[in-house]
């Protein structure tokens, strides 16, 4: 479990362990997401061994699953619903972070230029150039529908330069393997 952090709120990464909630915990997170489908991974801990685990440990959890990384309407609501409604730092996870980085940067869209997104995930090591058209089409999406920075919780997420926020000091930023960026705990 190596948090990446990519927003003034968010950190998202793997699935954690039951375990690791405590580390969490311990870390200086508040709540944590689960972006992962229930069921998906066979050896994956569900949505209600991770829950349970999370508030054992003092943890705000929701459960917003992420199909792709290239969510819906629907899914990124959902998304976005939790981390209006959770205190933050929060934690994100899926199966690599990948598809609960791609809901952040899709959300991001209201603050930043899908450029300037595609940049800050780079600092990080965290390549998500692929996502363009999409980062495209949901910005569009959201200033033609008047959704812009408008009350759909994606206004709890700031553009801020990649780097650990204060109540993470204890954790150490690092480069890992196939360059995806993220956190030595």
């Amino acid at each position: 479990m190596k948090p990446i952090v990519v927003s003034d709120i968010l950190a998202v990464g793997e699935v954690p362990t039951p375990e690791q909630m405590e580390i969490l915990a311990k870390a200086g997170f508040r709540s944590v997401i689960n972006n992962q489908p229930d069921g998906e991974v066979d050896r994956l801990p569900g949505n209600a061994v991770l829950g349970e685990a999370a508030r054992k440990f003092g943890l705000g959890y929701a459960h917003a699953p992420l199909a792709s990384r290239t969510p819906g309407p629907a899914e990124l609501a959902a998304f976005s619903e939790a981390l209006a409604r959770l205190p933050g730092p929060i934690y994100g996870f899926c199966y690599s972070g990948a598809r609960s980085a791609a809901g952040c940067a899709l959300l991001l869209t209201d603050a930043m230029e899908p450029d300037a997104i595609i940049a800050q995930f780079a600092a990080a090591d965290f390549d998500i150039a692929a996502l363009r058209p999409w980062l495209e089409d949901e910005r569009e999406r959201r200033i033609a529908s008047g959704s812009k920075r408008g009350g759909n919780g994606a206004e709890t997420l700031t553009p801020v330069t990649i780097t650990a926020p204060q109540a993470l000091e204890g954790i150490v930023v690092h480069a890992r393997a196939m360059g995806n960026g993220g956190f030595a705990m």
